[in-house]
């Protein structure tokens, strides 16, 4: 199921599950350049560097952007189950840019009034028929028939449609995910390399780490 209050925050918590952050590739150069060098350790708060990184906010709004819009068509959908598939997704796109900065045109707010017109009056007769079963002439059996099937038509085209969006979206957090840690790592090693730290360890894992790099971090990943 869509969810519009869960964004990227989710990849805080993938993040600091880690236990060491960075095996870094500084490390290995160091101590075959010099085998007797001391270990020289750092710790990072990880929570703090995903959720303060510029680009997470950024990926977090987009992600969050498409939920909304993909909830505002199922809405839309789903109170107008009646009009056919042309119509619904007319609807929704209409409806979806009235939400925006933008709004309608006059043409567009007159489309938009005929969709709605049209979706009530087939949703008053639906029910007006319904109400009538077994009292109907043959021509209005016929419309109630056409009617059922269309609203059975529109409840499969919008579960299709949330299994197909949950499926693109959770694809897109698994790609962004992946490519912000990646960004997290390399400027942890990046800064670690520069103070010559030889490991950096999450925050989480040290009862006591004087040598804390995370602004120096964060300074490099929003630059």
């Amino acid at each position: 199921m869509l969810d519009s209050n869960r964004g990227l925050h989710i990849i805080v918590g993938l993040f600091t599950t880690m236990g060491i952050i960075a095996a870094l590739t500084a490390q290995a150069g160091m101590q075959k350049e010099n085998p007797n060098a001391a270990l020289k350790i750092a710790s990072v708060d990880s929570a703090r560097l995903m959720a303060e990184y510029k680009a997470t906010t950024s990926a977090d709004e987009d992600i969050n952007k498409k939920k909304n819009d993909i909830l505002t068509q199922l809405r839309s959908w789903q109170q107008n189950p009646l009009l056919n598939d042309k119509e619904q997704t007319e609807l929704a796109q209409l409806t979806a840019q009235e939400n925006s900065p933008a709004g309608l045109n006059d043409a567009q707010k007159t489309r938009k009034k005929v969709l709605m017109d049209s979706s009530k009056a087939k949703l008053d007769e639906f029910q007006a028929l319904q109400q009538k079963q077994g009292q109907l002439a043959p021509a209005d059996n016929v419309k109630l028939t056409d009617y059922t099937k269309a609203a059975s038509d529109s409840t499969s085209r919008i579960e299709a449609r949330q299994r197909e969006a949950d499926a693109d979206l959770q694809k897109q957090i698994s790609t962004i995910t992946v490519k912000l840690q990646k960004d997290v790592k390399d400027a942890i090693a990046k800064v670690a390399k520069e103070k010559n730290y030889t490991l950096v360890l999450n925050g989480d894992l040290a009862l006591y780490a004087e040598n804390d790099i995370t602004k120096d971090v964060l300074v490099h990943l929003n630059k």
